[in-house]
């Protein structure tokens, strides 16, 4: 990491890729992209509940490639939104990674999300610094 935050040696293709925030509540998504942007990346994507959320993914699906994903939204939380998500994938290899965002990251339905193929959960609010080793080692791997 550099001095503010930027993705040292990061190609441009992974700068460049695209992520889909997910999250009901305005701020928490300014928030999530505001670092985002720290990070280095450049091309985000919102939607405000998991409904909303599976539209922009099917239709950018092969430019996605980071879901940030709020647990608890109305209409489709983030539960159904990742179980719907797999049945679109069945067959393919996924290529978006999804980091889950909860309060809640002890609960019995992130254990179980986790299990099922979830890549990584994180506490909210999210700490910086924390949120930048994450998503580094998430999109590193793939």
């Amino acid at each position: 990491m550099g001095e503010l935050g930027t993705v040292v040696g990061a190609h441009d293709e992974l700068c460049q890729c695209t992520i889909l925030v997910i999250d009901d509540d305005d701020d928490v998504r300014d928030v999530y992209i505001s670092a985002l942007k720290l990070m280095g990346f450049r091309r985000f994507l919102e939607a405000r509940n998991g409904v909303e959320g599976i539209k922009v993914y099917v239709e950018h699906i092969d430019e996605i490639r980071l879901i940030i994903l709020d647990l608890d939204m109305p209409e489709m939380n983030g539960a159904a939104f990742f179980h719907e998500l797999l049945k679109i994938n069945q067959g393919h290899e996924r290529k978006a990674k999804v980091l889950l965002s909860t309060g809640r990251c002890d609960c019995p339905v992130v254990e179980r999300l986790l299990q099922e193929g979830l890549d990584m959960a994180i506490s909210k609010p999210p700490q910086l610094e924390v949120m930048r080793k994450d998503i580094c080692e998430l999109m590193g791997s793939r």
